[in-house]
């Protein structure tokens, strides 16, 4: 029936239902699940259902009652040593203790983390928008309000700009590696898992976890962001002439600038921002530098000097600006990051300082001005080469640990697994960011003439002991950061991507190209095989795995161990530049297309590409779930006071009953939430009416408890998660017999579906796999197993 024109008068004495969809990993607009669960509802039972009206609803949002605890991260200054000592610990560890006064199943590792997570629940306070789609029977007076959870924007957001996809992008770079670290936190906190002989390896296992997650997201990555400043710097350098000159501008303009800050706070008392003298500063800077160059030069060259003041003026206060802008938003998810920011940059200064005494007193100027930012480049190279070093250390450390641990113990297949998914951790963020910092250096070189000049390292000895130039000093910063092991190392880790890939082909297939719902008898016979090869992809999944720990683990230390001891190479120089240079180029690219290929393509290619990043998506939303800071403001924490923002609407509405949809991801938070109220607020769910579930495509048991066993050990509990636990009187869950994100949630996957929903099973909890389908197809208009499924618990 056409929307336009289809309206009701719905009566007060109606009975009304409430159905919530909360969708899953991917892009999703507001009111898109909404849509689909309505339009999946009229399609296919269209002579039961009519649609009347469609209309907003502005929600007040918190999660204010939710829980009791509090833990004010306001004591800690932004400067104080001890926020940096807190940004090594897991924030779970850090707040624990406090959390754990308020929990009432106090050996429930995942109740202790939630808390932990909401601990500062009056600090997050908004309204959320969302839309209710209207649908009324035919044959009765049942009213059917359709709402939305929406979280893609509390989460992983869109990758609609740039800098959206740069975020992404550096999330799984970094933020990855800290789910190692939390499940070895909650393997800790996990009463009677680890015996009291054993706890030392176990803290051990955690503080390496710990240590490798914060070298690479703390020194590691402020090393690099220095050294491409830079980089900025030199680059534009190196193909102008005058540098020096030109460079005078900047600090005649930084002078000025911090004399007028003085000035405005101790004459003027404040009245006039330094921000606000910025641009005045630069202007005079730029003047004053062009000035000098004039009395030191003659005349002609003036408007080329003067554009060359400009340009290097502005581009150093941008950089500084946006290095520390950078930072300063980092910090609030990783306390201690601008301490150690000004640390690192402090100690640059006071090393160039010493540098300039000794390097631009004698010789051509321009040429000690070059040399001074090529010894510079050289101490943050030195920094960053220790810090790989150690944190190359750190991981052979945590894996001959995890080993011997392994065989010391009689771990249990709980434990076993939560040390499998810190090595995988470990193993996946540091060799992607190591690739692409090297594919930036060699594109940057190709692109950048630089020419071939006398150049002495400063630590020639050590790093470089056959270079003499400056074309030579590139190549080889190049070189020794990729070690002789890297191409080797990169055909290793394309292997373990193909068995992936080739694992997951089939269901990429139908992910593509699903099979039509008429074809009842092919369709068993489809999802019978296309379940089994899925079974085998986790089998060549874990054997990638396996392959790219090795890698990791013992391929790349070996090639920093026989870069220090200068072991002869037979490769040439400019061939692993080349190489480089090409594998930069593949990854810089196919990394931009997976991310951003929703928002560049249309129509056909956008669903193609939206489908093939799902696996990028689901790894976002996982470390998005489980991200413990910013304290106060988590999404887990927004995510949580939507749905209670929703259901204090609903609980006023006077609804027989509420019908939860929630597919993949959706599926986690909607459990997660109705747990974390049954254990620690149980009046709210008492508040409610009744709640009936239905999931598709459920992570839970088959990625959440899995790899993270002990914060999920309810989900992957023999018996699967309680119903009575999540405080809904049925749980129906739905699956595709090659869906790689989720299935089966209380028992074996089973390949033979059921193409029509029992109306006569009244089981608290049921399983049931709907055919071929891989993870995407659940709500096209017309499934109509999920469809009649729907329809079937509104009317229960």
């Amino acid at each position: 029936m056409d929307k336009k024109t289809a309206s009701s008068k719905l009566g007060s004495e109606a009975n009304r239902v409430a159905v919530i969809a909360i969708h899953g990993v991917g892009e999703h607009e507001p009111g898109e699940m909404a849509s689909a669960v309505a339009e999946q509802l009229l399609t296919v039972c269209e002579d039961e259902y009519r649609y009347a009206n469609i209309r907003n609803l502005t929600l007040d949002v918190d999660v204010n009652g939710l829980n009791q605890a509090r833990a004010s991260s306001t004591l800690l200054g932004r400067y104080s040593l001890k926020r940096l000592l807190a940004g090594f610990d897991s924030g779970f560890r850090y707040r624990k203790r406090l959390a754990y006064k308020n929990i009432r199943d106090r050996d429930s590792v995942d109740q202790q983390f939630t808390s932990a997570l909401l601990s500062e629940d009056d600090a997050y306070h908004s309204t959320y928008t969302t839309s209710c789609q209207t649908l009324q029977r035919n044959d009765s007076t049942t009213i059917v309000d359709v709402h939305e959870l929406h979280w893609a924007d509390l989460s992983h957001g869109s990758v609609s700009g740039s800098l959206r996809v740069f975020d992404q992008f550096t999330q799984l770079l970094l933020h990855i590696a800290s789910l190692g670290r939390t499940t070895l936190a909650t393997l800790l906190a996990s009463p009677g898992e680890v015996g009291t002989s054993d706890s030392k390896l176990v803290s051990t296992l955690y503080m390496l976890s710990a240590l490798g997650y914060w070298l690479l997201a703390m020194p590691i990555l402020q090393g690099n962001l220095l050294f491409i400043l830079l980089a900025c710097l030199i680059f534009p350098s190196v193909v102008s002439e005058n540098v020096l000159l030109a460079s005078l501008a900047i600090a005649i303009g930084g002078t000025i600038a911090c004399a007028a800050a003085i000035f405005s706070r101790w004459y003027l008392r404040g009245h006039i921002k330094p921000l606000v003298l910025v641009p005045f500063s630069l202007l005079v800077g730029i003047i004053g530098g062009s000035l000098v160059i004039v009395w030191r030069e003659n005349l002609h060259h003036f408007v080329q000097h003067f554009a060359r003041s400009v340009t290097t003026t502005f581009e150093a206060v941008l950089l500084l600006t946006i290095g520390y802008l950078l930072i300063r938003r980092y910090d609030r998810i990783r306390p201690g990051a601008l301490l150690l920011w000004w640390g690192l940059v402090c100690l640059l200064i006071l090393a160039g300082v010493g540098l300039a005494l000794n390097t631009m007193t004698n010789g051509d100027p321009v040429e000690a001005f070059l040399t001074w930012l090529g010894h510079l480049t050289e101490i943050v190279y030195a920094f960053l080469v220790i810090c790989w070093i150690t944190l190359a250390a750190v991981n052979i450390s945590l894996l001959v640990v995890g080993v011997w641990y392994g065989l010391r113990a009689k771990l249990s297949d709980k434990a076993q697994r939560a040390i499998a998914t810190a090595l995988i951790a470990a193993s996946i963020p540091a060799p992607l960011l190591l690739s692409v910092i090297l594919a930036l250096w060699a594109m940057a070189f190709l692109a950048f003439e630089i020419p071939d000049k006398c150049f002495e390292p400063l630590f020639g000895e050590f790093f470089f002991p056959t270079v003499h130039s400056t074309q030579g000093f590139v190549k080889a910063l190049i070189v020794n950061s990729a070690t002789h092991v890297f191409v080797p190392y990169l055909v290793l880790m394309l292997v373990a991507v193909l068995l992936i890939a080739w694992g997951l082909l089939p269901s990429i297939k139908v992910e593509v190209i699903r099979p039509t719902f008429e074809q009842t008898n092919s369709t068993a016979q489809q999802a019978r095989l296309l379940g089994r090869w899925l079974d085998g992809a986790f089998v060549s999944m874990r054997l990638g795995a396996t392959l790219a720990g090795f890698g990791f683990f013992i391929l790349l230390p070996y090639g920093v161990i026989t870069q220090l001891i200068n072991l002869p190479n037979t490769w040439s120089i400019q061939l692993k530049v080349d190489l480089i240079a090409i594998i930069g180029e593949l990854i810089g690219g196919t990394t931009v297309g997976f991310l951003a290929g929703t928002s560049l393509f249309k129509k056909s290619f956008s669903n193609f590409f939206g489908r093939l990043r799902i696996a990028v998506d689901a790894a976002l939303d996982v470390d998005n779930w489980l991200r413990e800071r910013p304290y106060g403001n988590t999404p887990r924490l927004r995510i949580f006071a939507r749905f209670n923002g929703l259901l204090r609407y609903l609980q006023t509405m006077g609804y027989k009953r509420i019908v939860i949809v929630a597919h993949s991801q959706g599926t986690v938070i909607a459990a997660d939430f109705l747990r974390y109220l049954h254990f620690q607020v149980p009046k709210r769910l008492e508040e409610l009416p009744e709640i009936h579930m239905l999931t598709l495509g459920s992570p839970l048991r088959q990625l959440y408890a899995w790899r993270f066993p002990y914060l999920y050990a309810w989900a992957g509990a023999p018996h699967g998660p309680n119903p009575n636990e999540c405080g809904v009187v049925r749980w129906i869950n739905l699956y595709g017999s090659g869906d790689y994100i989720g299935r089966s949630l209380w028992s074996t996957p089973v390949y033979s579906p059921a193409l029509e929903p029992n109306q006569h099973v009244l089981a608290k909890k049921l399983d049931m796999c709907i055919g071929p389908q891989a993870h995407t197809h659940y709500f096209d208009a017309d499934q109509m197993i999920v469809g009649k499924w729907i329809n079937n618990l509104i009317m229960k």
